[in-house]
């Protein structure tokens, strides 16, 4: 499991170095998933886009976490227990032909592009 980060798929200003190590992230995944998948191993990468963390709470004003919460097609910032549920769930075989997941919290599903292979989750987490 790899985490990857929203600016890999636009363009912030200001975040040029960040998004570029990002995107190369997402570009291992694709690598390491074709070298590990015939040894049994799989890889996928877990974008968490704006998540309410005890960090961010220090680190930004309310007013800056309102915003990032409107950035989300949920209009909300996830949660640590959304995001560990995802990770937990792409560990298990519940998840075993799923490979180069891009799960990102995001766009509140997963989504579906061209160049990789998705799932798409929604309503609550299976405990």
């Amino acid at each position: 499991m790899v985490n990857g980060s929203s600016s890999a798929y636009r363009g912030i200003p200001g975040f040029g170095v960040y998004s570029a190590t990002k995107a190369a992230l997402r570009q291992f995944v694709r690598v390491w998933a074709a070298e590990l998948t015939p040894r049994g191993v799989r890889v996928n990468i877990v974008v968490p886009g704006p998540t309410d963390t005890d960090g961010l709470h220090g680190a930004a004003p309310e007013e800056f976490m309102a915003h990032l919460a409107t950035t989300t097609s949920m209009s909300r910032l996830g949660s640590t227990d959304e995001i560990a549920a995802a990770v937990l769930f792409l560990s298990t075989a519940q998840s075993s032909f799923i490979l180069e997941a891009s799960c990102s919290s995001t766009a509140a599903k997963f989504r579906s592009t061209p160049e990789h292979r998705v799932l798409r989750v929604l309503g609550e987490p299976t405990r």
